[in-house]
């Protein structure tokens, strides 16, 4: 059998017309001659031609139309113009039994491609490799020597064949994931070629070690170090930024990236190199983690020295929300942004209103943001590490000292005047809470759910209310509600149930008309006594695990009015791990979030949030200053760090003692609370967190009502981004423009996410194509402002004269909004020679 048999066998079994003959020339050797006589193939008519080429061209093409044909000739072929058969060549194929030429007729390519077929002829020694090849190659009109060659490295590697995606595939080669495809293409000969190209594309300068992965790696980050430092020697052009923007978001890419911009970020001491500069002059940098940590150190210091604007270190902040290396530094940069909203606050509550009910008024609507935004801060900072501990020292003093107890004395001045809270007629009261809160839903025949939180004050309330309306499908507002005092756990709790006399008892336990109010079970009687079995209360865990299945839940509910559920983890926290009262706080969010979802369920629509008492907390160790400096004396006390029951208490500088009239209670127990902030002496732990007393974040509770929206309501929007004015015309090889969120985040309205750049009239990209979010929450303008600068490629330069087109994108990949911009600019050394894709 002919040694050629299984590719005549292939050959013949096509249908195509094309190949319905083969023409074979022997280039008189024998042994073709022989492997010729030794095919056999019964459905193929052989031919041997012998001086009578033109007869049989008449027999195979005209005499005989349908047969198939394998015409052998057994000479070299003749000169074009002395050809009979030059028709049959035109039309059908040639058979090759020499190796290049087998490879190209394989491949469907031209002979013009024969060279580069011998140049990388180990490629091309297996059958597997050529036949992944065809899958890599071009359309016919795009084949060029060029594409020939990307098409062989992106077989080789097993990645598309661009220059682009056959780097991006090397460099894993650096973090220890890519070596075998290094070696292929250093086995098949491609690496000369591969580094002509980088070098023709990126003017990659080589080290002295010559090109390779690692070399072009650092060539790479150096370029982008050279475009924040000044005097730092690029090997690059500017295409390597934008190559490294795009490597950074590349998929499959990160693992890579990251180690590659660590080690160089470390090996070419970016963060010493980095030092000097201002956070606002690297506000738009993010190829390395080291601008990340001077921003923050930057920011940082800013902010205790003051030696920047507040406006423009916030915006600093809210840019690095889209920095590549943001979910690394997520709760430093968090941390930072409190503090500046923190320090912007401050001021605002330095002259505070004189009537008790304005001082109420002013905290509920903008006081209690100092003390939501030292929440935010200590929050973040706990799980920052210790990037930020100067700056929490700086916020401890001026927390304590400029806000918490000046406010408080001033609170405390004014409700001394007006005898408060003996007389409040301007202030809604924790007593009146079922009359004034939950009985309007009985009389509507409305059921409500009533879910009291231990311990959640009322900043904290202002942040869930914030999240309850961000979920979409609830309009959720908040009111103060002015706490009973003493404000702790059990007159807070029986405040909330139906009562008209509330007396405190020896041992701090409260009854309510005469029913003791300690424990569920007993608030639960109460309810139930007072309408007719038709209201219940629980905890919010027994809820969650006895009533929330669908059917079984809408069957339960079917017999209440009213459903008091208690959850606590903020007060539970504040006793047992001070440490973790904020992250504690954030889990009570989640879990209020949880339970209107299970209470919504169950097809009950509407709810109440609110608390038995607030607190006062800080981070840091109390002062002695802050203690008072008296010891309570009286009868059958019982002491608190922040009040005393008793009777016969001595009346005493620095503290009002109250009758049980005087505070609207019934018994003959009298109260004693430490003015303003100060805290009594007491054995043990736990002077940081403390409540009982009358300061304002002790006494001003939450009242959050909620209700499911109806669902043509309930969708939440992404904020609005525009383009703020500016000159459409491009001069240069970069281009800052400023976009604007119209509205602050909240509520209704989520963050977005937008990807832009430059492209041309056919769509093709001519810049980069930074991502930003946009998630500002400040009613500040200037503070939704986020500066983007765009890098053009080479490709630009040859648009000079043309419309060129800013397109935004969503995440979802539409285009957001688009702009028309003329290019001014031409040819020069700052852009990039070629393109990417």
């Amino acid at each position: 059998m002919s040694p050629h048999q299984p590719r005549l066998q292939s050959h013949f079994a096509n249908p195509a017309p094309t190949h319905r003959i083969l023409l074979w020339y022997g280039n008189n050797q024998s042994e073709l001659a022989d492997a010729f006589a030794g095919v056999d193939l019964p459905e193929v008519t052989k031919v041997e031609v012998d001086n009578n080429a033109y007869a049989t061209k008449v027999r195979i093409l005209l005499d005989e139309p349908q047969r198939q044909f394998l015409v052998f000739h057994p000479g070299a072929p003749p000169p074009d113009t002395q050809n009979w058969l030059l028709d049959v060549e035109l039309a059908y194929h040639i058979f090759a039994t020499d190796l290049t030429t087998m490879h190209r007729q394989e491949l469907g390519v031209p002979a013009t491609f024969d060279r580069l077929i011998e140049r990388y002829e180990r490629f091309f020694r297996s059958g597997k490799r050529r036949g992944d090849l065809v899958q890599y190659l071009p359309a016919p009109e795009q084949l060029t020597a060029a594409t020939f060659e990307l098409a062989l490295l992106g077989a080789t590697i097993g990645c598309k064949p661009t220059l682009y995606d056959i780097l991006l595939a090397l460099l894993g080669a650096d973090a220890g994931a890519g070596e075998s495809k290094v070696k292929a293409v250093e086995d098949y000969r491609l690496t000369d070629v591969l580094w002509e190209k980088v070098k023709n594309r990126f003017n990659y300068q080589a080290g002295p070690g010559g090109p390779s992965v690692a070399d072009f790696t650092d060539a790479l980050f150096l370029t982008a170090l050279a475009s924040i430092v000044p005097g730092e020697r690029p090997r690059a052009n500017n295409e390597a930024l934008i190559f490294l923007h795009r490597w950074q978001d590349s998929r499959g890419g990160e693992v890579a990236y990251r180690a590659a911009a660590t080690t160089r970020g470390a090996g070419m001491k970016v963060r010493e190199k980095l030092a000097a500069k201002s956070p606002l002059e690297l506000t738009n940098h993010s190829l390395f983690k080291e601008v990340d940590q001077i921003v923050i150190i930057g920011v940082r210091d800013a902010i205790i020295s003051g030696t920047l604007p507040t406006g423009g270190l916030k915006s600093v902040v809210e840019a690095r929300r889209s920095s590549y290396w943001y979910n690394d530094y997520a709760d430093c940069y968090e941390a930072l942004s409190a503090a500046l909203t923190f320090f912007a606050l401050l001021p605002t509550t330095r002259h505070p209103r004189q009537r008790p009910a304005q001082i109420v008024q002013d905290y509920a609507a903008d006081h209690h943001r100092v003390d939501a935004a030292y929440r935010d801060f200590h929050y973040h900072h706990r799980r920052a590490g210790s990037y930020l501990d100067h700056l929490a020292d700086v916020i401890e003093d001026r927390y304590v000292n400029g806000f918490l107890t000046p406010l408080n004395e001033h609170w405390q001045a004014r409700i001394d005047e007006e005898n408060l809270p003996a007389a409040a007629p301007d202030l809604p009261r924790q007593r009146d809470f079922w009359k004034s809160q939950v009985e309007p839903y009985l009389d509507r025949n409305v059921t409500l759910f009533v879910i009291i939180s231990d311990g959640l004050r009322y900043e904290s309330a202002a942040a869930l209310t914030e999240r309850i309306n961000g979920e979409g499908r609830y309009a959720a507002t908040i009111a103060p509600l002015l706490a009973s005092v003493p404000t702790y756990t059990q007159l807070g709790m029986a405040s909330l149930l139906p009562h008209e006399k509330l007396e405190i008892l020896p041992g701090n336990n409260v009854e309510a008309d005469g029913v003791s109010t300690a424990g569920t079970a007993n608030r639960d009687k109460i309810l139930k006594a007072h309408t007719r079995g038709r209201a219940v209360a629980m905890t919010a865990e027994t809820f969650r695990e006895n009533h929330t299945q669908r059917q079984g839940g809408r069957d339960w509910i079917k017999e209440y009015d009213v459903v008091y559920l208690y959850l606590n983890l903020i007060d539970k926290a504040g006793e047992n791990e001070e440490d973790q009262l904020f992250a504690r706080t954030q889990d009570s969010f989640d879990q209020a979030v949880t339970l209107l979802s299970q209470i919504v369920g169950l097809n009950r629509y509407n709810a109440l949030i609110t608390a038995d008492h607030g607190y006062l907390y800080q981070v840091s160790k109390v002062a002695d200053t802050d203690f008072a400096s008296y010891r309570p004396e009286g009868e059958e006390m019982n002491k608190n760090r922040r009040f005393v029951v008793g009777t016969n208490l001595q009346r005493t500088a620095g503290a009002r003692v109250f009758t049980p009239a005087e505070l609207g209670l019934e018994g003959e127990l009298e109260v004693m609370i430490p003015n303003g902030t100060l805290r009594i002496r007491q054995k043990g732990s736990g002077s940081r967190y403390v409540h009982g007393g009358m300061s304002l974040q002790e006494m001003v509770l939450p009242v959050i009502t909620v209700q499911k929206k109806r669902a043509i309501s309930a969708a939440v929007r992404p904020v609005k981004v525009e383009l703020l004015g500016t000159s459409s015309h491009i001069t240069a090889n970069r281009k800052t423009l400023s976009f604007y969120q119209l509205e602050p985040v909240g509520g209704k309205l989520s963050p977005i996410t937008l990807t832009m750049g430059f492209y041309d009239a056919d769509g093709k990209a001519i810049s980069d194509e930074p991502t930003r979010t946009f998630g500002s929450d400040s009613n500040e303008p200037r503070l939704r402002e986020q500066k983007v600068t765009f890098q053009f490629k080479l490709s630009a330069s040859k648009l000079k004269d043309k419309n060129v087109y800013l397109k935004v994108h969503n995440e979802s990949g539409a285009v957001y909004d688009t702009h028309s911009f003329e290019m001014y600019i031409s040819h020069g050394a700052d852009f990039a020679e070629f393109d990417l894709e």
